[in-house]
């Protein structure tokens, strides 16, 4: 814990810089976006001033919502999300035939492509997010997102924890495999 400006993002981001380099995995979790968002900038200025090879597409995720120009234009964030957003505009497709009349063969198959998207677009978050060395979200998007439920991670990275009720820090517990780094 400390002040606004007494260090604690560029530490962080240091100590991921380490993690990433050392081959370990990190999820990296706090309770807004805005801090979520704030890391992950200083932590990519990080990696391209002092390990540029170890920013590559996939390697590092901004999973959830975002409204930051800075991030929003790292393509390399979401490479992952070009397939998905296909699947879910075909779940768009598949949902607005079922909101119209059509006969019993067609709505059944559509009802049977529609489970299989979303199949699909689960198991390519969950391989994106295997294959990632950091992700960052908030903490509550780790509760919904089915993608991440099963996965673990060497390292878990929890900032601004002293605004997150317990029951959120329990959860995000369970994420980790070696350590759990507490700030703010």
């Amino acid at each position: 814990w400390g002040p606004p400006g007494t260090g604690k993002t560029t530490t962080l981001a240091s100590i991921l810089t380490h993690l990433s380099s050392s081959g370990e995995r990190t999820l990296v979790c706090s309770i807004a976006n805005v801090a979520v968002d704030a890391l992950l900038i200083k932590f990519l200025k990080e990696l391209k001033d002092y390990t540029p090879k170890l920013y590559e597409a996939g390697a590092i995720i901004r999973a959830g919502s975002t409204f930051s120009e800075t991030i929003l234009k790292e393509d390399k964030l979401f490479s992952y999300k070009t397939e998905i957003k296909q699947l879910k505009l075909k779940v768009d497709d598949l949902r607005l035939l079922l909101n119209t009349e059509v006969n019993d063969n067609l709505r059944m198959n559509a009802i049977r492509d529609l489970r299989e998207t979303r199949r699909q677009i689960k198991n390519k978050q969950k391989d994106a997010y295997l294959k990632a060395n950091t992700i960052f979200c908030t903490s509550a998007y780790s509760l919904f997102d089915e993608a991440l439920m099963n996965i673990t991670f060497d390292n878990l990275i929890i900032d601004e924890a002293s605004m997150m009720n317990i029951p959120y820090l329990l959860w995000l517990g369970r994420f980790s495999t070696k350590r759990v780094i507490v700030t703010g």
